[in-house]
């Protein structure tokens, strides 16, 4: 990498800006900061608001506040409990700053008569006092760099404050880098866009990120930067769905209109108008000789199964074969035992692959696989492994997409020659979001429930109003109903605030519903014990 791009800056190489030099370069690197660029997208942590600034005369114990003060008193103490002492005066009282965690390093960065600012939480000791204060030091109140109403404060490290690089320091560097550079920053945005939209240019984005002028500015670098974002992503997204829908590259495939029909007919219920309609859409991207990629929406029990069911008919009555992958051994032995009951007598081969079953038994489903006598599998994370290998891929399923990452999609699909692909979600997006987060997707809804279901209605309350929610249900169980309980953690943790299963599980059993057949399940289970209990309830 050159020192020193003339065409790019931001390339130039952080040790070469004014202020830094070899040992503070050094400081940066371990803070990944190695470019000019690099410097420029290091993020305030939060800004002082020096509009706010509060008299020390008028501050009040256990509030957060920000004051300005000179340097009136310092104190280091290396013996014993060690602790740096500083304390301002603002003309109407004193405050104290302390610090416990490597005082002497602290200790350089203060003078006598030093302007400066410190902000935190006030408590009460001989005066008034703030442990660890964020603070910056305001030197000189004329020097352009202190002029501003918001001041960023930016991370630091120990490595940062031994080569002598203070939140003063580094604003130091970057205000005379944008005084030489900034007017060379390139823009990646189109000027049609820039214009249409009102935004900054990134040159003053990032000036103003880090020189804010007021509060509306901040919001502005933020909207610039969301926009850039944004507009790249859905670049990315488009570029991909051009290249995945090539027409060299697709699958046309006729559909069997007598096979897809008798299936239906073996259904044991009717399909709703929103099912015939994203079948129609599928049947139209399977038939276009384009790789399909459709995400289909909607709420549980509204038919996805089933449209996955049919839409992978109507590749394995071409003679290809078709992949659901589940992200849960639970959910996908729910879809392989509904979807062998609904396809028992079509003829269709349907075979489960999950890493629990036995070695033994994974390989012979592999070697059916590979050998063209299964049509359709379900599976989990196993159907990515490098043994299974498909004779001929035509359409890959993938429920609950959001549960998997872009590369594990990516594996299941490179399984086949541009198979189609659907992917299903019960998560509520609305279409606009959906199709911003998935561009490269085309979005199918199915918005009406099966005749019979009801509606599902969900209400938010306080932890406080849990015995009326225990009541709630004790009432619905003594109808003969059932219900369950979600929580997102297995067992307490140190690190998250958050109740977990196996405790909340023994509390009620002992304590609220004695009388109640409970069960509790999770993912370090065994396989044979989950299913057991998936079973027991579903069978009442």
């Amino acid at each position: 990498m050159s020192n020193y791009d003339r065409q790019n800056p931001l390339k130039m190489s952080a040790e070469f800006l004014k202020g830094v030099g070899p040992v503070r370069a050094e400081a940066l690197r371990t803070v990944g900061i190695h470019t000019f660029e690099d410097v420029l997208e290091v993020v305030p942590r939060r800004y002082l608001d020096r509009s706010d600034v509060r008299k020390i005369s008028e501050i009040n114990e256990d509030e957060t506040v920000t004051v300005i003060g000179d340097v009136s008193f310092k104190q280091l103490i290396e013996r014993g409990k060690k602790r740096l002492t500083v304390r301002i005066y603002d003309g109407t009282g004193i405050l104290e700053a302390v610090w416990f965690n490597q005082p002497r390093l602290f200790s350089k960065m203060f003078h006598e008569g030093q302007t400066v600012a410190f902000s935190g939480k006030v408590g009460r000791y001989k005066y008034w006092q703030i442990i660890h204060p964020d603070f910056d030091v305001i030197s000189d109140q004329k020097e352009p760099l202190n002029t501003g109403q918001l001041i960023p404060l930016y991370p630091s490290t120990a490595d940062l404050k031994k080569a002598w690089i203070s939140n003063y320091v580094f604003r130091k560097i970057l205000f005379l880098a944008f005084k030489k550079y900034g007017h060379q920053i390139p823009e990646t945005l189109p000027q049609s866009l820039i214009r249409q939209y009102l935004l900054f240019s990134r040159s003053d984005a990032f000036r103003q990120m880090h020189f804010p002028d007021s509060h509306e500015a901040l919001h502005q670098v933020e909207r610039r930067f969301k926009y850039e974002e944004l507009f790249y992503l859905q670049l990315l997204m488009a570029l991909r769905k051009h290249f995945y829908q090539s027409p060299a590259i697709g699958l046309k495939i006729p559909v069997n209109d007598t096979a897809f029909a008798s299936l239906k007919n073996l259904l044991p219920f009717q399909l709703t108008g929103a099912q015939e309609r994203v079948l129609g859409e599928i049947r139209n991207d399977v038939q276009s000789g384009l790789p399909m990629n459709r995400l289909v929406q909607g709420d549980v029990g509204s038919g996805k199964t089933a449209v996955a069911m049919l839409a992978m008919q109507m590749v394995i009555s071409a003679g290809y074969q078709a992949a659901i992958m589940a992200p849960t051994e639970i959910l996908a032995q729910q879809h392989f035992a509904n979807i062998s009951n609904l396809l028992k007598n079509s003829g269709i081969r349907v075979n489960l692959l999950i890493g629990s079953l036995s070695e033994k038994e994974k390989k012979a489903v592999h070697r059916r696989i590979a050998e063209g006598k299964v049509d359709l599998i379900v599976g989990t994370h196993a159907l990515i492994q490098e043994k299974v290998i498909f004779e001929n891929l035509g359409m890959v399923v993938i429920d609950e997409q959001h549960r998997f990452g872009v590369m594990q999609r990516g594996d299941l699909i490179e399984k086949g020659k541009t198979p189609h692909v659907l992917v299903m979600t019960a998560t509520p997006i609305p279409r606009t979001l959906a199709l911003t987060i998935y561009g490269d997707l085309d979005v199918s809804v199915i918005d009406e429930l099966p005749p019979g279901r009801h509606p599902v209605k969900t209400f938010h309350r306080e932890e406080d109003r849990l015995p009326l929610i225990w009541d709630f249900l004790r009432q619905h169980i003594e109808k003969g109903e059932q219900a369950y309980i979600v929580y997102p953690l297995v067992e307490e943790s140190e690190k998250l605030d958050l109740k977990a299963a196996t405790e909340t599980y023994q509390h009620l059993q002992a304590d609220v519903f004695p009388e109640v057949k409970m069960a509790l399940i999770h993912g370090r289970q065994k396989a044979p014990e989950k299913e057991k209990i998936m079973n027991d309830f579903k069978n009442g």
